[in-house]
């Protein structure tokens, strides 16, 4: 029998050239995705206990390459430094010195949480379109059709 890790990455991998039709906030710091696969499939992601969130890009046709989470072992621990100082520039900062002290500890938490499977990294690589990188507690896939 596969593993969790494994079934959920056969579901993330038929994201791909799916379309993101829906983005929804709802109460308790969870934020809904809404997918519809090129099969017509409507899948939801949640993401829940969500610490940070960045979507960049949404156009009609967001089209998904890639779901990546370290959730289901489908992201390289090597790339998370790398993926979140890029989606979250304005957050490592230099001066003054202590909004740099404050945000690079809260950082640095996260990032020792994620590596340990705490806390979630959450990438969605676009084939066209938006991308989308969260920092949260869980995430949940759900077939909706």
């Amino acid at each position: 029998m596969p593993s969790t890790a494994e079934v959920n990455h056969v579901e993330l991998s038929s994201l791909h050239d799916a379309e993101l039709v829906g983005l929804t906030y709802e109460s308790g710091k969870a934020i809904r995705l809404a997918f519809v696969t090129d099969g017509g499939v409507h899948i939801s992601i949640v993401l829940r206990g969500v610490h940070r969130f960045v979507a960049n890009n949404l156009l009609d046709g967001n089209i998904v390459l890639d779901v990546l989470s370290t959730k289901f072992g489908n992201l390289a621990l090597e790339s998370i430094d790398d993926i979140v100082k890029n989606a979250f520039p304005e957050e490592f900062v230099t001066e003054p010195p202590e909004r740099a002290l404050a945000s690079n500890r809260q950082w640095e938490t996260w990032l020792g949480q994620i590596k340990t499977g705490d806390i979630h990294l959450f990438v969605i690589e676009p084939s066209y379109g938006g991308a989308v990188v969260a920092v949260c507690s869980d995430v949940e896939m759900i077939q909706t059709s």
